[in-house]
């Protein structure tokens, strides 16, 4: 579904990323791994029109992504979910939802959210509640769910489990796992969480130095060793 050659990108004069390409497959869930300052997020920016793109190509289902502003982004059907400022944390969870939904007619409307419910029951419960007075992965959650009321084609996460409890943080990978099994999204999923992330995902990218250092199955990645070591903080061997 996403298709990147030979992309070199970054912050004006500043180079991130070098002859990146890589491939998101349909119905997948792709995890980009890396160290810290590796590129990961920058990587996502790229694809949502948020860098300079100094070469190379972007492709979602064949259209060209590059050149683009995000708004048309979004509206060919990618959303973008960064790891912070993902939400109006002052408005309440029901106004956050009606403006990801803005577009909609009323009826069109009032029906995704509650499809959003369906997945997260929790938040009917709390439609009048503040954004900013919800817990980390409920944050994330609704962020999610704002997301859903576009109804994209490609769901890219950043660190969505950054900062939050253990059990948190399976709580918002297994979200992770029914948006592609039981809703068929593709996930683009920069994570923390590496051990996690290659036993959920479909297909792995590991960036070093704003370079891709490993792109294949997960359970390839998961068992080199010395990668393991040298970039993941995955134990010695």
């Amino acid at each position: 579904m996403i298709t990147i050659e030979g992309v070199d990108a970054g912050y004006g004069r500043l180079q991130i990323l070098f002859s990146v390409s890589m491939k998101a497959r349909s119905g997948e869930i792709t995890a980009i791994l890396g160290p810290n300052g590796s590129g990961k997020s920058t990587l996502l920016k790229t694809i949502f029109g948020q860098t300079s793109v100094y070469n190379g190509s972007i492709k979602l289902d064949g259209v060209e992504l590059s050149g683009r502003p995000p708004h048309e982004i979004a509206r060919l059907g990618i959303a973008y979910l960064p790891q912070i400022n993902n939400l109006f944390t002052d408005l309440t969870v029901r106004e956050n939802l009606l403006m990801s939904g803005y577009m909609l007619s009323e009826e069109e409307r009032r029906k995704r959210t509650e499809e959003v419910f369906q997945l997260f029951p929790f938040l009917r419960n709390m439609l009048h509640r503040k954004a900013a007075s919800l817990s980390g992965g409920e944050r994330q959650m609704l962020s999610i769910g704002m997301a859903l009321m576009r109804r994209p084609k490609v769901i890219m996460l950043d660190e969505p489990t950054a900062n939050l409890s253990p059990k948190m943080v399976n709580t918002v990978l297994d979200v992770v796992r029914r948006l592609r099994d039981d809703h068929g999204f593709t996930v683009l999923l920069a994570e923390q969480s590496v051990v996690k992330a290659l036993r959920l995902s479909d297909h792995a990218v590991l960036l070093v130095g704003g370079r891709v250092l490993f792109e294949g199955d997960p359970s390839e990645l998961l068992n080199n060793k010395e990668l393991g070591r040298m970039y993941l903080g995955l134990g010695g061997g």
